[in-house]
Order: C-alpha cells, then sequence, then structure tokens
C-alpha cells in the first residue's frame, strides 16, 4: 500500500510536510501577537455564537428525524440525569 500511494503521489509526504511546517511558522507569528481581548473575543465567539447555533441545528434535527418516525423529541436540560 505505501509503496503503491508514493508511487502515485511521490512528493505528498514532503509537501505535507511543508504545509505543516508553514502553519507552524504562521502560528508563531501570530501567537505573539494575541492578547487578552483577542483570546475573550475568540472565547465568546465559541461560547456564545456556536453553541448557540450548534443547538439550533440539534433541534433541527431532532425535529426532522421526529417526524419521520412520528414521535416527539425534546431537547436536553441541565439537570443530572438518571442512570437507568
Amino acid at each position: 500500500m505505501e509503496t503503491w500511494y508514493l508511487k502515485k503521489h511521490p512528493d505528498a509526504v514532503e509537501n505535507a510536510t511543508q504545509k505543516i511546517l508553514e502553519m507552524i511558522n504562521n502560528f508563531k507569528d501570530v501567537i505573539d501577537k494575541l492578547d487578552e481581548n483577542a483570546v475573550r473575543q475568540w472565547v465568546r465567539d465559541l461560547v456564545i455564537v456556536k453553541t448557540f447555533l450548534g443547538l439550533k441545528f440539534q433541534e433541527a434535527i431532532f425535529k426532522k428525524i421526529a417526524e419521520k418516525f412520528n414521535t416527539t423529541y425534546r431537547l436536553s436540560t441541565r439537570k443530572k440525569k438518571v442512570k437507568a
């Protein structure tokens, strides 16, 4: 398998290595520019926006599945779940 892949894509490992090194160098440049405000904005986006959107997508999926199986659904709550 390895021989076949490398014959088909002889530069794959080298190309990937160079891309990863480029990413690392970009990260080194960015890390020095990060400050508390930038981190706070990223965390806010993660906690508020992405979590909210994720829950909305989850609800839409549950709704569609419930309709397909002619049943109901409910979103999870903050309450501790009881072991069955």
